[in-house]
């Protein structure tokens, strides 16, 4: 009977992993997809993404249950009870990345052809690499890849850089060309998304430390190389604070 049990749990936790690995594939191919789309000048394309996040909305409720339902029937504990909490929590980080992904999209309709403005910016090099940070994420919880996921909340930073140089390119245009305004406002949106996808990455990235080592990580500073890693450090934090 036992074995039985275990078996079933195991099976569960299988499908679990295996659904969220399917859901970040989901949400980095809509990303992909509103970048191209951006770059083109393809509202069909965009209208492909807006039309497909239904289907990402569908495995994020099925996650959701899924989790719940193993949590109630077999009460995990430790590392197994730690990849279900960091399971559901990426769950909802992914499910915001694909509405990143729609966000960009329905600008891309509401541009036409005045997203060739975006040629102006780094936003495509800056999406390019959120969209890497994205796939390197996952893959660091997949294979609970520490390391993997420090490059990422690494990479973090260079986005926030591109980030400010295209508000301040964006911002200068709307100045000197008042007809810009529309189109640049446009695209201020845009990037606000594509560096909310790299922050959710980040988030994704943080919570395999989370996995690893029972270690939260939240709010360091990744220029640190002194980021805590060791769970006896996460167990005194958690002590001072009760």
């Amino acid at each position: 009977m036992n074995e039985h049990i275990l078996k079933r749990f195991d099976e569960r936790l299988d499908k679990l992993i295996g659904r969220l690995d399917r859901m970040g594939a989901m949400a980095r191919e809509q990303v992909g997809t509103a970048l191209l789309a951006l770059a083109e000048s393809n509202s069909a394309s965009a209208l492909q993404v807006i039309e497909r996040d239904a289907k990402l909305d569908k495995l994020d409720i099925k996650i959701d249950k899924l989790g719940m339902a193993i949590v109630a029937a077999h009460q995990p504990v430790a590392m197994d009870l730690r990849l279900i909490m960091a399971g559901l929590s990426i769950n909802r980080m992914i499910e915001r990345i694909g509405d990143c992904a729609v966000n960009i999209a329905e600008r891309v309709t509401l541009l036409g052809n005045d997203a060739q403005v975006v040629h102006r910016t780094r936003i495509l090099e800056m999406g390019a690499v959120a969209e890497r940070m994205v796939v390197d994420a996952m893959q660091a919880f997949l294979h609970l890849d520490v390391e993997r996921a420090r490059a990422v909340c690494l990479t973090d930073d260079s986005v926030d850089e591109m980030d400010s140089e295209n508000f301040r390119v964006l911002t200068a245009l709307m100045s000197s060309e008042p007809a810009r305004i529309e189109p640049c406002s446009h695209l201020l949106l845009v990037n606000r998304n594509v560096e909310r996808i790299a922050d959710l990455s980040t988030g994704i990235a943080e919570e395999v430390f989370f996995l690893a080592n029972a270690t939260i990580v939240r709010h360091r500073k990744w220029t640190d190389p002194t980021v805590e890693s060791s769970t006896e450090s996460a167990k005194l934090e958690e002590a001072k604070e009760e």
